[in-house]
């Protein structure tokens, strides 16, 4: 099995409809896209901007929050 790097590696966890997972996915994605040492290439970019963008829609304040400051970044 190959070694996911860069964004593809948070694809599959963005579907994901648990907000205590949709919360700790965020704080994991900014402390990654807070790093300028990481990736940020990504062939699926269509699949993290789409499950970013569900987040927004979540009845949870702060996961809503944590989708759009991921998005601003």
């Amino acid at each position: 099995m190959a070694l996911v790097v860069g964004l593809e590696q948070f694809v599959p966890q963005l579907s994901s409809q648990d907000t205590k997972k949709r919360l700790q996915l965020g704080a994991t994605l900014l402390s990654y896209l807070d790093d300028p040492l990481n990736l940020v290439d990504c062939t699926e970019m269509g699949a993290v901007i789409d499950g970013l963008v569900a987040w927004l829609n979540s009845s949870n304040s702060k996961v809503a929050q944590n989708g759009l400051e991921i998005l601003s970044i």
